[in-house]
C-alpha cells in the first residue's frame, strides 16, 4: 500500500516538481522491494486466515505495476502487456485457491460484491463505445485461419462488456475496472503481443472506456496510456480505424 501511495504521489505531483516526483518515485520503488521480500517467504498456500491479505496484495502488486507501466515508453505496450496479464492472473488464482475453502464467502474481500448476471443498461458512452467495436469485430470476414481469431475477438470485446457492467454496479470497488486483464484469454494477449491489428484496436476501445472513469488516478492514467501506445504501434494511418470507431 505505501509503494503503491508513493507511486501515485509521484504521478500526480506537479510537473515543475521534479524533486518531488523523483523522491516519491525512489520511496515507490522501495517500499515495492521490501514488501515483496516481506510477503514471498509467506506465500506457501492460501488460508482462510490469510486470505484476505493475500488477495488485497494480489491486487496493490498488479496496481503499482499498472502505474509503472504507465509511466514507461508508449512503444513498449506489446512487451508490457503479457507480464501485467499474468500478474491479473494471479489475483484470479489467489480467488479460486481461496474458493476452494467453503468458509471464504465470510471474507471481507469478497462480501458485498453485486452481481452482474442481470445488469441494467450501460452509461450511453460507455455502451456506445463497446457497441462500435462489437460492430466491427462482427463485420470482419471468417475466411481460413481468421475464424480463430475473430472467435478470440468476440471473447474479448464480451468480456469488455462484462467488466464495465460489474464495474457500473460495483462503483465501490473502482479497482474491478481490471477485470478484463484478469479473465482475458492468453492466446488473446499473444495476439496483443504480435502486434495484431484488430486485437491492437479492441485493447484500445478498453483504454476509452477506461478514460470515462477519470476520478481514478490508475484508470484514467491506463486508459491514456493504451489509447496513445496503440495509436503509436498501427501509425498515423491505421490509427485512423480508431478515430473512426
Amino acid at each position: 500500500m505505501l509503494a503503491t501511495s508513493a507511486l501515485h504521489l509521484s504521478q500526480t505531483a506537479k510537473p515543475e516538481d521534479s524533486t518531488g516526483i523523483n523522491f516519491y518515485a525512489a520511496l515507490a520503488a522501495h517500499h515495492h522491494v521490501t514488501a515483496l521480500s516481506l510477503l514471498t517467504p509467506h506465500v506457501t498456500g492460501v488460508t482462510m486466515q490469510n486470505f484476505d491479505s493475500l488477495y488485497a496484495t494480489s491486487m496493490l502488486i498488479f496496481l503499482f505495476n499498472v502505474g509503472l507501466m504507465t509511466s514507461s515508453d508508449s512503444s513498449r505496450l506489446s512487451h508490457d502487456i503479457v507480464p501485467l496479464s499474468e500478474l491479473a492472473k494471479g489475483i484470479l488464482a489467489v480467488r479460486q485457491a481461496g474458493e476452494e475453502i467453503c468458509e471464504i464467502k465470510k471474507s471481507y474481500m469478497l462480501r458485498d460484491f453485486c452481481p452482474w448476471d442481470y445488469p441494467p443498461p450501460l452509461p450511453d458512452c460507455l455502451h456506445r463505445t463497446i457497441r462500435n467495436i462489437e460492430k466491427f469485430v462482427a463485420s470482419l470476414p471468417e475466411t481460413g485461419d481468421k475464424i480463430q481469431n475473430k472467435t478470440e475477438y468476440q471473447e474479448a470485446i464480451k468480456l469488455l462488456r462484462a467488466t464495465f457492467n460489474a464495474v457500473n454496479l460495483n462503483r465501490q470497488h473502482p479497482a474491478m475496472i481490471f477485470m478484463w486483464f484478469t479473465l482475458v484469454d492468453r492466446r488473446y494477449i499473444e495476439l496483443v503481443q504480435s502486434k495484431d491489428t484488430i486485437s491492437l484496436v479492441i485493447l484500445a476501445h478498453y483504454g476509452m472506456c477506461m478514460l470515462q472513469f477519470k476520478d481514478k488516478w490508475w484508470a484514467e492514467k491506463c486508459g491514456a496510456y493504451i489509447v496513445a501506445s496503440v495509436h503509436e504501434t498501427l501509425g498515423h494511418c491505421e490509427g485512423r480505424v480508431l478515430d473512426s470507431r
